[in-house]
């Protein structure tokens, strides 16, 4: 069955959305493998926040590089299925007053975007 928590459900979408009992028996076979799986990466993500140099960088190895990807996505899925983020978003940003208890989120959700899209490119 689908997760009743709308992140967790964008985190474990169902394989056969027109089919619940297809969809169901599948997330009984896979739905443990896949959490682990993310914990797993976040575990790697956060271990890595360790390697920050004395320059102040985050000195990544490049094996960790696909779980930090993995993670990052994760994170900014769930917090953005929170702030219910659209396509058109940065509207809805600008209309919010300054002292909107929001924006720190959103502000968080910006910086893992960018923070992805750096990582994503540091792989060209």
């Amino acid at each position: 069955m689908l997760p009743d928590d709308p992140a967790l459900a964008r985190l474990l979408p169902d394989a056969y959305p027109d089919d619940p009992a297809a969809a169901a028996e599948y997330r009984r076979f896979t739905e443990n493998d896949l959490m682990a799986g993310k914990r797993a990466n976040i575990a790697v993500l956060l271990s890595g926040l360790e390697t920050v140099g004395p320059d102040g960088r985050l000195h990544l190895p490049a094996a960790q590089v696909p779980a930090w990807l993995v993670a990052l996505n994760d994170l900014r899925l769930a917090l953005g299925t929170r702030l219910e983020i659209e396509e058109d978003y940065e509207a809805m940003i600008a209309a919010l007053a300054p002292d909107d208890p929001r924006l720190p989120a959103y502000a968080l959700y910006e910086w893992l975007t960018w923070l992805q899209d750096s990582l994503v490119r540091t792989q060209r």
